[in-house]
């Protein structure tokens, strides 16, 4: 509630609105919405701030085949709360478990995450993630070739600062634009970058960049 001489402060009201979501996703409500009025209470200067919750389903997160961080999870429900539609979710979820699991060594794994509706999905919404982990490697490499400009070293680097491992692993392609990009750095404006599927050779995944 508001009073004659008390500054509104609009960054406090929508870190309340984040708080009262945030408290109903611990509680597995991944889908609530907050909203907010002024309401004027028929006093002189004063005036109420009122919120209205919606906390949507309960929603449940089951993954099986693999174990997941905590982050990961995390990540996961994070992604409910953000996402709205269900395909794209379920894509998201995909690519965040594969992630994970690249970090944790298994290469190629395969994801199932379908969203589940019982008869009344205003009250609870099933995620299930289930995870054929893939093959186990003890090291990952990115091999390149014909990268005669530039040496391997200073690629790899590149894709550490780039912050693309393991994400190159889940999808080569974002590989390509900052690698054009340093050799147009270089003058050479053409260059073209593909990669080709993960091998296995021993214990080591090998990812190729040409």
């Amino acid at each position: 509630r508001l009073r004659a001489g008390k500054r509104f402060d609009v960054f406090e009201w929508r870190r309340d609105q984040e708080r009262i979501a945030a408290m109903f996703r611990k509680r597995d409500r991944q889908r609530v919405t907050v909203s907010s009025y002024r309401r004027d209470v028929g006093r002189p200067g004063e005036v109420a701030i009122d919120y209205v919750v919606d906390p949507g389903p309960v929603t449940t997160l089951d993954v099986s085949g693999a174990t997941l961080s905590a982050k990961a999870l995390g990540d996961m429900r994070e992604a409910w709360s953000q996402i709205g539609v269900d395909e794209f979710l379920e894509e998201e979820w995909r690519e965040i478990a594969v992630e994970d699991l690249v970090t944790q060594g298994y290469v190629g794994p395969r994801i199932t995450s379908p969203i589940t509706t019982p008869d009344t999905p205003w009250i609870r919404r099933d995620g299930r993630v289930a995870i054929e982990p893939g093959q186990k490697v003890a090291s990952r490499e990115v091999v390149f070739e014909g990268n005669a400009l530039i040496p391997d070293e200073q690629l790899r680097r590149l894709i550490v600062t780039s912050h693309l491992d393991p994400t190159a692993w889940v999808r080569p392609s974002v590989l390509s634009a900052p690698i054009r990009e340093l050799y147009a750095a270089l003058g050479h404006f053409e260059a073209q970058v593909a990669t080709d599927p993960v091998r296995i050779e021993g214990e080591r995944a090998i990812l190729p960049v040409r």
